[in-house]
């Protein structure tokens, strides 16, 4: 899809990728392990566009953050994309992921890559993937190797790439649904692709970014990558900026399906040079991070829950 041209003035670029996360809302406790992980990627750029409290965590050369609200947003992508976007809660905002590169593109025109990811993973060397095999033979690299993966894709900054969410049938039903319709994965055969079928075996709700770069007739050049972890064997270990699970280098893990327990254990961060993590979530080696310090973990990951539903049943009560 993309002209030897553009490649050659992709690679004259002075810095190769910018990492897009939107986030609004309270930042959640793992974001400073989040950072720490970010920041050994010096050949990355993480641009953080959100209204949270980020003062604490500006020590890091390569992660900007940006002032903006859900609000701002919506503006934003409205004149951008021509249609009226009027995004209500955050959850939401993972329609929009594959889109980041065209409303946001005038924070990124100095990259020739862009991406973007969430923020319940820990990074390991992910410059050491970024070969010019990966950057340049490729128009999307997803971190999943079946599908365009919402937690990590990376796309080539150029204008065609940048607008392929345009080529779905669906894009504007995308934007004007309240509800999020996993637009940035596979929408509802998911499901199908983690079993191995063909993602145009099935009919979808809508047709998502896997179905527009996995259409022929699309002419992007994919790559799926399979550089992403999801599942805990025994244990990964952090080490001042690589992943380890067992003898094996790994890039990024994912900790999605573990987060949401109660004991999930994110214990106060201290800028460690070195943790593990198993499916209870982040340990150092000292003997109280698996003693009192988890108990506390636990006690506060329950007080979160019943603060939570709490809060929802009133809001259902007072609507």
């Amino acid at each position: 899809m993309v002209s030897d041209t553009i490649n050659k003035r992709a690679m004259d670029v002075t810095k190769r990728l910018a990492v897009i996360i939107v986030y609004f809302g309270r930042f959640p406790k793992y974001m400073p392990y989040f950072l720490q992980s970010a920041s050994y990627n010096p050949g990355v750029d993480f641009w953080i566009f959100t209204d949270a409290f980020y003062g604490d965590y500006k020590q890091y050369d390569n992660i900007k953050f940006i002032d903006m609200s859900l609000l701002a947003f919506n503006k934003l992508a409205s004149e951008k994309t021509q249609f009226t976007v009027a995004v209500k809660n955050s959850y939401k905002l993972c329609d929009f992921k594959p889109m980041y590169g065209f409303i946001l593109a005038d924070y990124i025109r100095s990259y020739s890559h862009w991406a973007h990811c969430d923020v319940d993973m820990v990074f390991g060397n992910i410059d050491r993937y970024l070969t010019e095999n990966s950057l340049y033979n490729y128009d999307v690299v997803s971190s999943h190797g079946r599908y365009i993966s919402g937690a990590f894709t990376m796309y080539k900054n150029v204008e065609d790439i940048n607008k392929a969410f345009m080529l779905s049938k669906d894009y504007k039903k995308v934007l004007a649904d309240e509800k999020y319709l996993s637009f940035d994965e596979a929408s509802t055969v998911i499901r199908k692709l983690w079993d191995g079928h063909d993602i145009f075996e099935f009919e979808s709700e809508i047709e998502s970014m896997s179905h527009v770069v996995k259409k022929p007739g699309n002419n992007i050049n994919a790559c799926f990558g399979e550089f992403i972890e999801e599942r805990i064997k025994d244990k990964i270990y952090w080490r001042e900026g690589r992943l380890l699970d067992g003898g094996k280098e790994i890039y990024i893990f994912h900790y999605l399906i573990y987060k949401g327990k109660i004991s999930f254990n994110i214990p106060p961060f201290k800028s460690y040079a070195q943790y593990s993590f198993n499916s209870n979530g982040f340990f150092t080696d000292k003997l109280g991070s698996y003693t009192y310090i988890w108990l506390n973990s636990i006690y506060s990951n329950l007080s979160d829950k019943v603060k939570s539903k709490v809060k929802r049943k009133i809001k259902i009560l007072t609507a």
